[in-house]
């Protein structure tokens, strides 16, 4: 979202509520339909690379899940062009949860960086032009693996994100996945 102009997507940080309690999530009115590529967990990426190109006038933006995910903080004002931020989990790419979604296009690069920290798709910000290629990059991995695993996304996450010449993840971005505590610092 432009700073400046605050579209529907944003997140008036001003009407904070307690942490726990769920306000009404904010919804997108979409203008026009794309064909549905049958996963919803890689549906949301084409969708918001859709919507990205079709405005041009947005300049920053954070994708987030839609129902657990809570800004705490106004992020745009320290976010640097060319970095994207990503949520975290307080575990490594490699765990049991990351593989029972192992895929044939994943475990090389699993293999190869299970000790990295897990980050978490469901909160991604950056500027643009670096969402959209997230985006495709994303779409661009499932396609190539052949949407073999709806849950082979967080992976997928994980392989664009550390490919991305700068990201950051870690407390400063999101407190820890689901504490539902605000540790003072987080977004």
């Amino acid at each position: 979202v432009i700073r400046e102009h605050l579209t529907p997507l944003a997140c008036d940080v001003s009407e904070r509520r307690p942490l726990g309690s769920r306000p009404e999530p904010l919804v997108h009115p979409t203008r026009s339909r794309s064909r549905s590529i049958e996963v919803a967990y890689q549906q949301r990426w084409l969708s918001q690379w859709q919507w990205l190109r079709e405005h041009p006038e947005v300049d920053r933006v954070w994708c987030v899940d839609a129902t657990d995910v809570t800004v705490q903080r106004d992020p745009f004002p320290t976010m640097e062009d060319g970095v994207l931020y990503c949520g975290w989990e307080a575990r490594t790419v490699d765990n049991p949860w990351t593989r029972k979604y192992l895929t044939k296009g994943t475990k090389q690069w699993f293999t190869d960086n299970g000790w990295r920290m897990l980050l978490n798709c469901g909160v991604a910000g950056s500027d643009r032009a670096t969402m959209m290629s997230l985006c495709r990059r994303m779409n661009d991995l499932a396609a190539a693996d052949r949407y073999q695993e709806p849950l082979t996304e967080m992976l997928y996450f994980n392989m664009a994100a550390y490919a991305h010449p700068k990201h950051v993840a870690g407390p400063q971005v999101t407190n820890t996945f689901k504490s539902g505590v605000d540790n003072g610092l987080s977004w």
